[in-house]
């Protein structure tokens, strides 16, 4: 993203063509719709990422709630073992 909003800064006429082509009447304007842009696809892609760790945090907690159970089971099991052989 840094790249192309260089690049805009270097070749300025880039955004004047870009601005004609698309009927907007200054290349500034152009530049701030296309930062704007940038940003929006950045929020969006950010947005997609933190509901993929919360799916995957969800499902590590499961797991850690499944693996302390069984973990207490056996515990349970070695206690009352041990007070059968006592």
């Amino acid at each position: 993203m840094a790249i192309l909003v260089a690049i805009l800064g270097i070749f300025p006429d880039i955004a004047a063509v870009c601005s004609r082509i698309i009927g907007i009447e200054t290349p500034v304007n152009f530049v701030f719709l296309f930062i704007i842009a940038l940003i929006l696809e950045k929020l969006f892609t950010l947005s997609i990422k933190v509901s993929q760790l919360e799916d995957k945090i969800t499902i590590l907690s499961a797991e850690v709630a499944l693996r302390s159970s069984d973990a207490e089971k056996r515990l349970d099991k070695v206690e009352m073992k041990d007070q059968i052989d006592e």
